[in-house]
């Protein structure tokens, strides 16, 4: 502690060779926290975003999750900034830690260029098989449903695919070139394919009470960032209620609202598909302002739990396994 500063808190190239590595260094308040910003930081090398989780990456997380030393960013540094994409590192070694007069702790993480170029092939290679498999099964499947999961659980897998491809750009530019004419499906028509599935599945939204109507956006919503159709005359059916009623309650400063909300949804054939229910209590100085915060706390079950369990039937219908 309070040593000389090394060279390679600010040139970590000069501790690892540019040729053979690829290297960052993060600092902070812990060793703990300066691991996560140096890996941050080695993942701006890829050219990872400064975003909140797409909806999109997150359908079939559960496909792409692997048990080796991978890693997604999430950072959260004084700033509260997030620094995550759909980007998973591979392989990446946590190096020298140097901590300055003041208690700021520095770390070195790398990784090597030709080692996990390696289990970037790897990957591809049991990702395309798995891709395979599903689209061979896809051929073979008449029901709309279980012909869309099975498309989106390829289509998910294609996408890392991709990621992983874009990061051999960075980590070896032959190989990557290499490894993209030599898939054994077309990616875009696999992404086409998968869209053209998903929208020949159309869903009505019915909102069965007055009150229930304000969430009728957002649950179209939710259908609709899945790829699928709002139709009033589809024959697959979301049918809801939403309520909320006063409470009374022996405490003089609060206003309490007791909400409900309940989900069916059902295929064609009228067969329900599952339900989802969801009840929970509220307090604020006003009945108003109770009722508003209950409105968004079962806004924020359906965009999480109703849309989990969305995605939960999906998986199932492709009968997943790792």
């Amino acid at each position: 502690m309070g040593s000389q500063r090394p060279i390679w808190v600010d040139n970590p190239s000069a501790e690892y060779n540019p040729l053979q590595y690829l290297s960052a260094v993060g600092f902070g308040s812990s060793r703990s926290t300066a691991e996560d910003n140096a890996r941050a930081n080695l993942a701006r090398i890829f050219e990872s975003k400064i975003s909140s989780e797409s909806r999109h990456e997150e359908r079939y997380s559960e496909l792409i999750t692997s048990s080796d030393a991978n890693f997604s960013n999430q950072t959260d540094q004084k700033t509260q900034v997030r620094v995550l994409s759909s980007l998973t590192l591979s392989n990446v070694q946590v190096g020298k830690s140097w901590t300055d007069e003041l208690g700021h702790v520095y770390v070195l993480v790398y990784l090597h260029r030709n080692s996990t170029a390696e289990l970037h092939h790897s990957k591809i290679q049991d990702n395309s098989k798995k891709i395979m498999a599903y689209l061979e099964r896809a051929l073979e499947e008449d029901g709309q449903w279980e012909n869309y999961a099975l498309l989106a659980a390829a289509d998910e897998l294609n996408r890392e695919n991709q990621e992983l491809i874009a990061q051999l750009r960075i980590i070896s530019t032959g190989d990557a070139g290499l490894i993209s004419t030599s898939l054994p499906y077309d990616s875009e028509v696999l992404s086409m394919q998968t869209q053209a599935a998903g929208a020949r599945i159309s869903f009505k939204v019915v909102c069965d009470n007055k009150e229930g109507l304000a969430l009728l956006p957002l649950i179209r919503e939710v259908i609709t960032n899945l790829g699928f159709r709002i139709s009033d005359d589809a024959d697959n059916i979301v049918r809801y209620t939403y309520s909320t009623e006063e409470l009374s309650l022996d405490n003089p400063r609060n206003k309490y609202i007791r909400y409900q909300i309940n989900i069916s949804v059902s295929d064609s054939h009228a067969q329900q598909i599952f339900n989802f229910t969801d009840s929970g209590r509220e307090a604020h100085f006003t009945f108003q302002d109770a009722r508003e915060r209950a409105m968004r706390t079962a806004s924020s079950k359906i965009t999480g739990e109703f849309n989990k369990k969305l995605h939960d039937y999906l998986a199932s219908k492709a009968m997943i396994s790792n």
